[in-house]
């Protein structure tokens, strides 16, 4: 049994199922394609709304980084936008082409050990990935109100939203509560030693730095503008690749595919979404009546559309910032 377990635990084995995932989406998604009409469909896109379509993903990312420069701000620590982008970027980069989130490890890695501490950065990202969940759950309600949701989409949907409302209570309750919570915490951990008391509560105490940005007014209308327009951007960019294809869907369908892909992927697959991605746009636009292989061809675009600027902009930031495998270590005082 241990051998079992701890083969369920290993590498090998959760690179397994991921690519099982994949390779099973990667069909579903073909199933129905006819891969030379997709080639004769994508020859005839209209470079212009992709260079739009390009331009919105920057502008999306670009948003995102200020958003991220805002939660950062709290220390009063100066650190310059031009590095959270590229520290962002590079995160970003590490998403699309590796596992188990690694974007998020490497940007508490840049930023953290200098200009803040490991376990505030933490916080920061905490505090960023809870507003995107309680996006999530806002645009689930409106395509809830909209359009009448797919029934292979609609307990998933439900799932995501009792997450985000969850999600929303618990950020709720740690900004009202969050002296009566210390405290508390200071009681469950009194039975540890000293020493090992003091680095939890220091670093549970830096992380709740993150949520100071919410004692201001100002700050709390500049997170939720920038997140608002950052899932508009996000629509916009679907909409983009829908007149490039020639597509006359409303944005509905751009709202069900950007709900659709949140939740494909979700899903543990290969690095960079392969195959999930592209099923969930097809999935997505079977709703509007639009065949497997256009929907594909759509998927594909839009992925590479999503996938590079990351990727190019993060090399050349890992270029710019000076960054090899070495810069890629915790310091001890942290």
């Amino acid at each position: 049994m241990r051998n079992f377990s701890n083969r369920l635990k290993s590498k090998q084995f959760r690179i397994g199922i991921a690519l099982l995932v994949s390779l099973v989406a990667l069909y579903l998604a073909l199933r129905e394609v006819n891969l030379q009409e997709v080639w004769v469909i994508i020859s005839k896109t209209n470079w212009n709304f992709i260079v739009l379509a390009l331009l919105s993903v920057i502008i999306n990312n670009l948003l995102k980084s200020e958003r991220w420069q805002i939660l950062l701000s709290v220390p009063l620590r100066n650190i310059r936008f031009s590095k959270t982008f590229m520290v962002f970027m590079i995160g970003q980069m590490f998403n699309n082409l590796f596992p188990a989130r690694s974007g998020e490890l490497s940007r508490i890695i840049l930023i953290g050990g200098k200009e803040f501490k490991y376990s505030f950065v933490v916080g920061t990202l905490m505090v960023e990935k809870s507003l995107d969940i309680i996006s999530y759950g806002l645009l689930i309600m409106t395509t809830f109100i909209l359009i009448p949701i797919p029934e292979w989409l609609n307990e998933t949907a439900f799932i995501f939203l009792i997450v985000s409302l969850l999600v929303m209570i618990a950020l709720l309750i740690i900004i009202i509560y969050r002296h009566s919570l210390f405290k508390l915490l200071e009681k469950l951990v009194s039975w540890l030693s000293v020493n090992l008391q003091t680095r939890i509560l220091s670093s549970v105490r830096t992380s709740m730095e993150s949520i100071d940005v919410f004692y201001n007014r100002g700050q709390v209308f500049k997170l939720a503008f920038l997140t608002t327009i950052i899932w508009g951007t996000a629509i916009i960019t679907n909409q983009f690749i829908f007149s490039a294809l020639g597509l006359q869907l409303p944005i509905t369908a751009a709202l069900l595919v950007l709900v659709t892909l949140i939740i494909g992927i979700s899903i543990p697959s290969l690095p960079g979404k392969i195959g999930i991605f592209e099923y969930s746009c097809v999935l997505a636009l079977s709703v509007f009546g639009v065949n497997s292989s256009i929907a594909f061809s759509y998927g594909l675009l839009l992925h590479i559309i999503i996938f590079l600027p990351p990727v190019i902009i993060g090399l050349f930031s890992m270029w710019v910032l000076d960054i090899d495998q070495k810069t890629f270590k915790f310091s001890d005082n942290q």
